[in-house]
């Protein structure tokens, strides 16, 4: 996976994850090719003015158990418009950068 460093993405060379549009009626094998298309980067695109770095830890639980564990818990990610924000050292880490 390669490196994104924040002060060198151009916000405007990555995809806008609002404009990714997935046919529901394809199987799901079809459905993540169809997003790896469209998203062209899935470790570093957008939300709006957002940049969204992806990156995950070497060892830890499946990310199927996080996110069950997540949406169970009832908590909601914050994103503070800072520089670069980190969020929890747990797998996935999701960094954003919010371009003023």
């Amino acid at each position: 996976m390669p490196v994104y460093e924040p002060s060198k993405i151009d916000i405007n060379d990555l995809v806008d994850i609002q404009t990714i549009n997935i046919d529901e009626r394809l199987p799901v094998s079809e459905k993540k090719k169809e997003y790896h298309k469209q998203i062209k980067t899935p470790e570093c695109f957008r939300y709006g003015d957002t940049i969204l770095r992806i990156s995950y830890a070497k060892s830890g639980p499946p990310m199927k158990d996080l996110l069950q564990q997540y949406l169970l818990s009832g908590q909601h990610m914050q994103l503070v418009p800072q520089n670069t924000t980190t969020m929890p050292a747990t797998t996935p880490t999701v960094t954003a950068n919010t371009k003023n």
